[in-house]
């Protein structure tokens, strides 16, 4: 298991965008941190990759959390949490695809299309 305070997303995040980093530990929202084997290809100088990786209660339905971005942008970024994994709902996750062979939990399963993501 990986320690959060050596992981370049988490640091990065604090250091860069000390803000965003501000707004998750004065709500309380989740961060979710994905492991470092997995930031290959992500741009960790947009703060929307940042966003994405945060998530708020949702106002409306107990359990489920939209990402800091998908309030921004209204592109319906919803997920539940449910034991190990965390499932995706709503349209704003098209982006996200599934890396082939990828079994280590926690993992991410996409309830329109039941793959599972890390």
């Amino acid at each position: 298991m990986e320690d959060v305070g050596n992981n370049r997303f988490f640091r990065v995040l604090k250091n860069r965008f000390p803000a965003i980093y501000k707004q998750v530990e004065t709500n309380c929202y989740t961060l979710c941190v994905p492991q470092t084997r997995s930031l290959e290809g992500l741009d960790l100088n947009s703060p929307s990759v940042f966003k994405k990786h945060i998530l708020k209660p949702s106002p409306f339905l107990a359990g489920m959390y939209d990402s800091l971005e998908s309030l921004e942008i209204d592109n319906h970024q919803t997920v539940e949490i449910d034991e190990n994994f965390i499932l995706l709902s709503g349209t704003g996750w098209s982006s996200i695809k599934p890396e082939p062979n990828t079994k280590s939990p926690p993992s991410t399963k996409n309830n329109n299309n039941n793959n599972n993501y890390q």
